[in-house]
């Protein structure tokens, strides 16, 4: 059975606080949001990148909750599809 790392968990909220960042950011200054909307949108689709490849379950294959990942790496949890348990190694 395939796993799922923490490491790309970590990365994933790593991410999407950054994401975060940037679009208050650009969302605030007015004068520099059409610059700062680039690396917003270039972070948004790293963000689905990494969800689409690594963030799924590895029995049925789909996307799995990030909330529900973190909460994975020190409980058992189970797909919300398929019902199989989800390994995640450290």
């Amino acid at each position: 059975m395939n796993n799922i790392c923490s490491k790309m968990i970590y990365l994933s909220w790593f991410i999407v606080c950054l994401f975060g960042v940037f679009l208050f950011v650009s969302l605030s200054y007015m004068s520099v949001s059409y610059l700062l909307f680039i690396p917003t949108f270039l972070l948004f689709v790293l963000y689905m990148f990494i969800t689409v490849k690594y963030l799924r379950c590895p029995n049925c294959g789909k996307p799995e909750n990030l909330n529900r990942l973190t909460r994975g790496i020190n409980h058992k949890i189970y797909c919300s599809k398929c019902g199989e348990q989800i390994e995640i190694s450290k």
